[in-house]
């Protein structure tokens, strides 16, 4: 195991025990989940967006955008018709 690692594991258990200052294992995590519910949520406000203005200038959307919105129903069971 190269050095390097082993150093980094040990000054993340310390960061972790509250012994050294810095983000903790757990906080990393919560970041990384919440910039993958970011990435989501402006994905989902494109599909939107592109919807809207084809339905703005009433016409039928492309299937492409069709198939989106279906796969959108379907990650978000709240959408509602």
């Amino acid at each position: 195991m190269p050095a390097e690692t082993l150093r980094k594991w040990i000054r993340q258990a310390a960061v972790d025990e509250g012994a050294a200052p810095g983000v903790t294992s757990a906080e990393s995590a919560e970041i990384r989940e919440l910039r993958r519910k970011n990435r989501g949520l402006e994905q989902t406000i494109e599909i939107l967006q592109g919807a809207g203005r084809f339905l703005r200038a009433g016409v039928r959307p492309a299937t492409v955008l069709i198939c989106q919105l279906s796969c959108l129903r379907e990650r978000s069971p709240g959408v509602r018709d």
